[in-house]
């Protein structure tokens, strides 16, 4: 909790390896974050943040994005993070100014990933380079998603459940 709802922190540069449990959480003006050895985000640290976009730009080494991760950001547009294998349940949830999303390493699209994000259009989950994308989709992923044209995915198989241990 270390910034925990510092409602006017607007731009940050980490040089760290992890980001904690609710870090930035209710950081309303945080729009900008520069993580260039962040591997791993863990729950709810940026939920209800500022953020507008997240890309290997911002997050170039990210592996990981705990439970609830980035639920609530309602101004992020964007999401790409090619790097990213594992994601907990909700990490995206109600992120409603969402339009297009690619993670396509993630193992698994878990519980609740994408829940209310009512303008996602486009998903990619495809893999890439030989390694296979997202084998499961979990319980209620896409749930409320109202204006979703297009998910790709080549490696289903299963859905509403999830295997904790796909990676």
């Amino acid at each position: 909790r270390e910034f925990y709802g510092c409602v006017t922190l607007n731009n940050i540069s980490l040089g760290s390896e992890t980001i904690s449990s609710e870090a930035f959480m209710g950081c309303i003006a945080l729009n900008t974050i520069q993580g260039s050895k962040v591997t791993a985000i863990y729950d709810n640290a940026f939920d209800g943040s500022g953020l507008i976009s997240l890309s290997s730009t911002h997050f170039p080494t990210l592996e990981s994005i705990g439970r609830d991760s980035f639920a609530n950001c309602t101004s992020l547009g964007a999401v790409s993070l090619p790097g990213v294998r594992t994601s907990g349940s909700g990490s995206f949830a109600n992120c409603t100014s969402l339009t297009d999303a690619s993670i396509p390493l993630v193992g698994a699209v878990s519980d609740d990933m994408f829940y209310g994000c009512q303008s996602l259009e486009t998903v990619d989950f495809n893999g890439k380079a030989g390694v296979s994308g997202a084998k499961s989709i979990g319980a209620g992923a896409f749930h409320g998603c109202l204006a979703l044209v297009s998910v790709t995915f080549n490696h289903v198989t299963s859905v509403g459940i999830v295997d904790e241990d796909v990676s």
